[in-house]
């Protein structure tokens, strides 16, 4: 596939004809519009007004015209709605600094990931060279300049799922158990494919699990690539406890699955804290504490998406599956 990159910053080859030049000034009181919301609005643009201008114009240049509402807060930048050129609302996630490209760890290595019904990767980057201090809109399957070792990470565009995430749910109190094995059985299934393709998530929690937009529907997505990584074996760079495996501090997959089975914990009791008494469904309870295979008490242990899902908490309900 060709590049398809449109740089900002770069200096026009040719003339504008007398119309195209009345075009452009129409333009530029929007884009510098959105270039004072960005930089009255963003850590990452308040001391840079350049970098403001630049991404307000490849921002605009892309048929994105202002930035919405939150939806939520990330550990490395905010998530808001915006109104890409489709009728369909985007979800922008603004970095609080920007993070060097890499398609080892963090946000880029996403865009190698194939695409997953179960993970929200992102469809575009806003990225920024280092060294010429151009700007770049990026789609997923465009191919990256030569310079990709001077390339920033800025932000990233994916498509809107509802504001709300599992934590919301579990802050008004336990799931039906029915919730539990439905969310947590696509939870497993998106774990399973990323451990295929090398990665470790980092930091799975109720938060970053995205509800679906229809109710009623189970498919959860994955969400917030920030700590993800394919270094395995290396120290761990953070997490969050409770959900952090206090087993391994290195990468490992084992880690994904110690917090798959905190936050399937948390669904059934409301708490991570819970203890193996609070937890009332006998299958569960197994499947989290069992003393060979649970993958609350057995942390470092190697664990699979099928074995997982051939437990019977999942297995007595698998005619459901999505």
């Amino acid at each position: 596939m060709g590049s398809k990159f449109a740089p900002f910053g770069l200096p026009q080859p040719r003339s504008l004809s007398p119309e195209s030049s009345r075009l452009q000034e129409n333009i530029k009181p929007a884009v510098s519009e959105l270039s004072g919301e960005l930089a009255s609005r963003f850590p990452l643009f308040k001391a840079d007004s350049d970098l403001a201008e630049k991404t307000a114009q490849v921002l605009k240049d892309n048929g994105i015209h202002s930035i919405g509402e939150p939806l939520g807060k990330g550990g490395f930048g905010g998530v808001y709605e915006v109104q890409g050129p489709s009728e369909k609302p985007l979800a922008l996630k603004i970095l609080e600094k920007a993070i060097p490209y890499s398609d080892r760890e963090g946000e880029g290595l996403t865009l190698n990931l194939p695409r997953h019904r179960k993970l929200q990767t992102a469809k575009a980057f806003i990225l920024r060279d280092r060294l010429t201090g151009n700007v770049y809109y990026h789609k997923v399957g465009d191919r990256l300049p030569s310079n990709r070792g001077g390339l920033e990470i800025i932000a990233t565009l994916s498509r809107k799922q509802k504001k709300e995430t599992i934590r919301t749910l579990v802050k008004r109190g336990p799931l039906p158990i029915s919730k539990v094995k439905g969310y947590g059985r696509n939870l497993v299934r998106g774990v399973g494919a990323m451990h295929k393709e090398g990665l470790v998530h980092g930091d799975l929690k109720p938060d970053n699990l995205l509800l679906p937009e229809r109710e009623g529907d189970d498919r959860i997505k994955i969400a917030d690539f920030g700590l993800a990584t394919k270094n395995q074996n290396e120290r761990r760079q953070g997490g969050t406890p409770p959900y952090m495996n206090p087993a391994c501090a290195l990468v490992r997959p084992e880690n994904d699955w110690y917090s798959t089975g905190v936050t399937l914990l948390e669904m059934a009791t409301g708490s991570p804290f819970s203890k193996p008494e609070d937890v009332k469904d006998p299958s569960l309870r197994d499947l989290l504490y069992n003393a060979r295979t649970g993958l609350i008490t057995n942390p470092g242990r190697i664990q699979s998406e099928a074995e997982i899902l051939n437990h019977p908490f999942f297995r007595e309900s698998q005619r459901k599956a999505l």
